[in-house]
């Protein structure tokens, strides 16, 4: 009370002489008080009476549509630059009144800035490719390497723009240059710290390709200083000045002002300023005038003098000569609703705003923490000689030259206090860490889960909240809040807090050639290369990797010093279950875990674990049999399981890829057998993928057998019965999945040729599938497949090396067509045996392909099964790899031949589309020639359907609801009696319901309307 007490009786001298002793300006105002009366932070569209009316009202029409002040270069996403009043009374307050002067202060936006324009910022990230700033206001710029000073100009011209083009960060720099300097001197990380206070100007304003705004800062002196000359720099001054050379007794500097330079002595230099390098800006107070022409201005360091030195105006003195951090004795011209217009240096005014105007100003209000007339010392932090727009502060960390101490990302305080509510923007808040208040700030977006409509009256001044950091606005000594319970659960707020192997959830934000673009968190972007997009060898793209697109990620790397963290989407590198090594003290022989093969090469095969551990393994260590090559077997973007053999202390490491495979199978997995003893027609239950030839989709088996691990091949078209289908499947294995039951078509030394398809698989189990002569029986039907076709026929092959022709007059019952197309290599075929003839070497079989002769319903029934089956592993394989369409807890509620409720959403051309209550993410079509005759639905109309068809993959729910329908509904216990009833073999009377590109699905009226399913073509 006492201090306040004082503060009144200073502000009541009425003296307008500068140069006044300091005692008499308490810095920052008053400091301590009760609440008063709420008092907005609304944004403004003109400050301390510059300006006509008219211009100010066009201003803050503009304000209160959005205008480009939102945020969008702030320090992270938190609106501070949005801040306005409340929407209540707000137009009468925009403008001024007709006594003249403004109703508030304008804060600083993006929208504000033009190239010229001068501020104060601190230095928030320092990177080997430039610095990021903390403006005022939150806003944020970025120094590039070259704008630091001149010495990195000269050794690095180039820079290119951000990767991804969005907000200025710390990892928006990239460059084509490779030679970095190894001299200090060209080290930013030697020459700044996140922390530092500097003088900057802004060089221009742009937009990145995803619509953030970015200000281009320049330190460099000449820029900063522009305005100045030789005369501004008098005795007494605070100035910038970077150091051009070390010599023996001091050090040369320059001040950006032309035929200027100045001299620190050794015995001037400050000691808590640590070691000074060519290159480095430093603040120094002139001490000495040159004497003659060719003389240097001398200086000292002395950071006392730096921080307290007051400025003051001299014949020299304009705006031009106005600096960022400059120290002014002010005065309180007029109290506005946000903060206050002051007058320094007797002929300039300028404006102190809602973020600069202190603590108790935010709690009790503007009106009641100053006074007109009253005296402050103020720092100047933003200056537009163009406009003759200057901003100051009042904050006691700048007026100490220096930053503030903020919590770090993530921590979360249980009794924040809510000092100010903003109707309709967010609440101000007042943060304790045990030693000191913080200011907060936390946006209406992030005021709940929820959105929230009336802020004011949902928070009230006083109240007590839980709240989580965000967000640093290091020049404004502010945090950035959260009350999201979301938010609150939050696993990571910054980089430093992710580790190689952590599993992570995150949003793509775009797919660029280089990779795609993953938002972690808030702040937090991370980078998926090309080669760990897909799970598939060879691939570097996939479909459900797009911008948009919600998935898992796990962790690969984390360099803190470019700020840059990579992470994967591969399947078996997500589900794994090995442990993660990460650094080289992890790689301890013996220990085994998964990696990525970066290259393959005649002696080896090269590995990149997590973190930045590589390695490689030799030729001998790979498991291969004798003939085979490393790239016989490996593939670059292949998951492989790995030990570790050794590695040494320059981090090499020597690996092993013989003792398992990528899904974790033990050393059991090595070949140690050959297939030439096999039988064909033997059926293997389960075989590990090996590999999965991206040329030609063919999939690299091995198999258990009592003679030891057999190697084997399953050829594409031989992976289904389906052409489609064994694409997919091609697309989606991967080494070490499981796959069967295969049959072995012949047995050779080097491996089995095996095939998955359903209807030889089933065929050989029950030894209806000939392997010789004697067994293809004349008359009889069997499954095979298409060897070749030439001008002579189709040559249809069986196991072994069976084979039979079925000439051009035996291929269809109609007009045969292109041979090729109608019978590619692989396809599977049902084949009449018309005559056999072993008086040859070579017996001879003439078959019959003719569908009429062929075909009957038990024959196509293991086609259509296979085709079911497998379109059941594909969705199972994408949707739990991807968390995309529906889930198998969803697709159990989701049965055909079932009802559901559902409501209408909307009618399309294509059907009505329904919303589906027990997922939201699924969507239920109704085909035109189901809904029911002289029926028109309405969005919101609740209905009952029944499921004809799920299509996992698509998320989509085909119903019907035709006339009839109805008659189905039946309990379960009709349900399993109907069903009892069907046999095998069974004629039933059927019903189209549906037809789709591959099969069609029918009801059987007379078993209540059970589904069935029926293929529309051969496959």
């Amino acid at each position: 009370m006492g201090k306040r007490t004082r503060d009144k009786a200073k502000a009541e001298v009425e003296d307008d002489d500068d140069d006044v002793d300091a005692s008499a300006f308490p810095r920052g105002g008053a400091a301590s008080g009760g609440r008063g009366d709420e008092d907005a932070f609304p944004r403004g569209g003109g400050g301390g009476g510059d300006g006509d009316d008219a211009g100010r009202g066009r201003k803050r029409r503009s304000s209160q549509r959005g205008g480009d002040g939102d945020g969008s270069n702030d320090d992270d996403d938190d609106p501070f630059s949005r801040i306005s009043r409340a929407a209540k009374g707000a137009s009468s307050r925009a403008v001024s009144s007709s006594g003249g002067g403004a109703k508030y202060v304008e804060t600083l936006k993006y929208k504000s800035l033009r190239p010229g324009a001068k501020l104060l910022g601190i230095i928030s990230e320092v990177t080997a490719r430039g610095l990021v700033m903390s403006l005022p206001d939150g806003l944020r710029g970025t120094v590039a390497r070259a704008e630091v000073a001149g010495t990195f100009g000269s050794s690095r011209r180039n820079r290119t723009a951000a990767a991804d083009g969005s907000e200025s960060s710390g990892e928006e720099y990239s460059s084509d240059d490779d030679d970095d300097d190894d001299d200090a001197e060209a080290s930013l990380e030697l020459l700044y710290e996140p922390g530092q206070v500097l003088r900057c100007a802004v060089v221009s304003l742009e937009k990145g390709k995803t619509g953030g705004k970015r200000i281009e800062l320049s330190l460099r002196l000449e820029k900063v200083c522009e305005g100045l000359t030789k005369e501004s720099l008098t005795e007494g001054s605070v100035a910038p000045a970077v150091v051009q050379s070390v010599e023996d007794h001091g050090y040369i500097l320059s001040f950006g002002i032309a035929d200027t330079s100045g001299f620190l002595p050794k015995k001037n230099v400050a000691s808590d300023l640590g070691e000074i390098r060519k290159g480095r800006i430093i603040d120094v107070v002139i001490t000495g005038a040159p004497k003659g022409n060719k003389g240097y201005f001398t200086v000292t360091s002395d950071q006392k003098r730096i921080k307290t030195s007051v400025a003051h105006e001299t014949s020299a003195t304009n705006v031009d000569t106005l600096l960022p951090g400059m120290l002014v004795n002010s005065r309180i011209k007029q109290i506005l609703s946000d903060g206050v217009s002051v007058s320094f240096m007797t002929y300039f005014s300028g404006t102190v705003d809602c973020f600069h105007t202190g603590a108790l100003a935010t709690s009790k209000g503007v009106s009641s923490a100053f006074k007109v007339g009253q005296r402050m010392r103020a720092r100047i932090i933003f200056v537009d000689s163009a406009s003759k727009r200057v901003s100051l502060t009042l904050l006691p960390h700048l007026l100490d030259y220096a930053s503030i101490e903020l919590p770090k990302l993530g921590k979360t305080f249980q009794t924040a206090k809510i000092e100010r509510v903003d109707a309709g923007q967010g609440v101000a808040l007042s943060i304790s860490d045990g030693k000191n208040d913080i200011a907060g700030y936390a946006h209406v977006s992030q005021l709940s889960d929820e959105r929230v409509e009336k802020v004011e009256k949902k928070f009230k001044i006083g109240r007590s909240v839980s709240v989580r950091v965000i967000g640093h606005r290091l020049l404004d000594g502010v945090v950035s809040v959260s009350l999201k319970s979301s938010v609150m659960a939050q696993p990571f707020f910054s980089l430093d807090e992710l580790t190689p192997g952590m599993l992570v959830n995150g949003e793509v934000l775009a797919v660029e050639h280089y990779g795609a673009i993953v938002k972690l968190a808030e702040g937090i972007k991370a980078l998926c290369p090309p080669l760990h997009i897909s799970d598939i060898v060879g691939r570097t793209t996939s479909a459900k990797v797009a911008p948009g697109a919600k998935l898992k990620f796990r962790v690969l790397n984390v360099d803190r010093n470019s700020r840059r963290a990579t992470v994967s989407h591969k399947r078996t590198l997500i589900k794994s279950e090995l442990p993660v090594i990460g650094q080289i003290e992890d790689a301890v022989p013996g220990s085994i875990t998964h990696g990525v093969v970066t290259g393959v090469n005649e002696y080896g095969v090269f590995v990149s674990l997590y973190g930045d551990l590589k390695g490689l393994a030799g030729l001998n260590d790979l498991g291969l049999l004798r003939d085979q090559k490393p790239s016989d077997a490996f593939g670059v973007g292949q998951v492989v399981r790995v030990q570790v053999v050794s590695a040494d202390t320059s981090g090499r490491l020597r690996l092993s890829l013989a003792s398992g495979d990528a899904d974790g199978n033990s050393a059991s997995m090595i070949i140690n057998a050959s297939a030439d003893a096999l039988k064909p027609g033997h059926v293997v239950e389960k075989a590990v993928v090996t590999h999965v030839a991206s040329g030609t989709g063919n999939v690299e088996v091995v198999f258990s057998m009592e003679e030891g691990n057999i190697p084997g091949v399953v050829p594409l078209a031989h992976l289904s019965d389906h052409p489609l289908t064994a694409q997919g499947l091609s697309a989606v294995l991967n080494p070490g999945d499981e796959i069967g039951p295969l049959v072995v078509l012949e047995g050779k030394s080097t491996r089995a040729v095996m095939s998955r398809k359903l209807s030889l698989v089933e065929s050989s189990r029950e030894g209806k599938l000939p392997a010789t002569a004697k067994e293809a029986t004349l008359g009889a039907v069997f499954p095979g497949y298409v060897a070749s076709a030439t001008a002579a026929g189709v040559f249809v092959r069986f196991l072994g090396r069976l084979t039979g022709l079925a000439p051009p007059s035996q291929l269809t019952d109609g007009t045969t067509g292109d041979v090729h197309e109608m019978f590619p290599v692989g396809k599977t075929v049902n084949a009449l045996i018309l005559s056999v003839d072993t008086s040859t070497p070579t017996p001879r079989l003439s078959l019959s392909l003719k569908v009429s002769a062929t075909s009957s319903p038990l024959s196509d029934a293991p086609l259509v099964r296979s085709f079911f089956q497998d379109i059941e592993f594909l969705d199972d394989r994408d949707v739990g790899a991807e968390d995309v369409g529906i889930s198998p807890e969803t697709a159990k509620s989701l049965k055909p031949g079932t009802w559901m409720d559902v409501s209408v959403n909307e009618t399309k051309d294509y059907g009505v589309l329904m919303d589906v209550p027990i997922d939201s993410n699924v969507v239920g079509l109704v085909t035109p020639h189901q809904i029911p005759v002289d029926t028109t639905f309405t969005a919101g109309d609740e209905v009952k359907g029944y499921v004809l068809d799920v299509s996992r993959r698509e998320g989509v729910v085909d119903i019907g609801m035709r006339d009839g329908l109805g008659k189905f509904k039946r309990n379960k216990t009709s349900s399993g009696k109907s069903l009892k009833k069907l046999k095998v073999g069974d004629q039933v009377s059927a019903e189209v319901e549906l037809i789709k590109a591959e099969y069609v699905a029918l009801s059987l009226p007379e078993h209540n309307g059970f589904l069935g399913f029926a293929p529309v073509h051969h496959f």
